[in-house]
């Protein structure tokens, strides 16, 4: 009985966790409630955050860092059922703080894939700065949209 407990800590303590979309409603005390919904990358450095337009859309937004572009290239790939789902090249939108890339004012023409994939991979080319590929488990990515578009 002992081995076991002692494998079953091990096992929790070494195998790496793999992160999931994370929802939580937020309140600051300062501003109304708000509801906040993202996912960090496999390596725990980055991460993608939707977020509420004032009309009901939701956007999409990196955070990387740093940025040096002020208008990058992104690409999306989306793994769906085993094959990858790419998106044409655009060119996203560069925080006033430099660390945040606005990617999409509205998900709607990736929101199909966004639900159902397993894996997204976000590629940012930075024209001063170089090109990286970030990647994200989209574990719990149908309930995210679910619950930023519930009022």
């Amino acid at each position: 009985m002992k081995k076991l407990i002692i494998t079953l800590i091990a096992l929790v303590c070494f195998i790496p966790a793999q992160a999931q979309w994370v929802t939580k409603i937020i309140d600051n005390g300062f501003d109304g409630k708000f509801k906040v919904a993202y996912v960090e990358s496999t390596t725990g450095k980055e991460f993608v955050k939707l977020y509420a337009q004032g009309d009901g859309t939701l956007g999409f937004l990196l955070y990387e860092g740093f940025i040096c572009t002020d208008r990058p290239i992104v690409e999306l790939t989306f793994l769906v059922g085993g094959e990858w789902q790419s998106y044409e090249a655009f060119r996203g939108s560069k925080s006033t703080d430099s660390e945040k890339v606005y990617m999409l004012d509205d998900i709607t023409a990736i929101e199909e894939d966004f639900r159902k994939a397993t894996i997204m991979k976000v590629r940012l080319n930075d024209d001063h700065c170089g090109t990286e590929i970030f990647e994200f488990n989209m574990s719990g990515s149908g309930k995210a949209i679910d619950f930023m578009k519930t009022p």
